[in-house]
């Protein structure tokens, strides 16, 4: 959970600096922090999902992978999984990634908009 946290909150403010002329440029329109947050959750929410979907049985197939490279006739490791798992990992995905996301709307919170247009490119 911390490193996926870390992960999270990393990608985020990377996204947020790299990103600092156009939210600044939206908060100098009118936008509101919580708007421009918005648009930062969305994109960290379809990123955690799609990544947690594609991954899931990715993972699993990589398990059922090594279990079969040590099969023999003395050792067999079966792969003994719950629906419940999948639906706990997605549903912790979405929790971290909204704890990671209080990070970064704090920080867009906190900027000043006049330092933020100045940034050169």
């Amino acid at each position: 959970g911390i490193v996926f946290f870390g992960s999270i909150v990393n990608a985020s403010l990377i996204s947020l600096a790299e990103q600092i002329r156009q939210v600044a440029t939206f908060r100098a329109i009118g936008y509101t922090s919580w708007q421009v947050g918005g648009m930062f959750l969305r994109e960290n929410m379809v990123l955690t999902i799609v990544g947690t979907c594609l991954g899931m049985p990715g993972g699993w197939a990589l398990t059922w992978l090594m279990a079969n490279s040590y099969e023999n006739e003395m050792l067999q490791l079966p792969i003994v999984t719950a629906p419940w798992i999948w639906f706990t990992a997605l549903g912790l995905a979405i929790a971290f990634t909204l704890a990671a996301h209080a990070v970064v709307q704090w920080n867009v919170s906190r900027l000043d908009v006049v330092d933020g247009l100045k940034v050169r490119e």
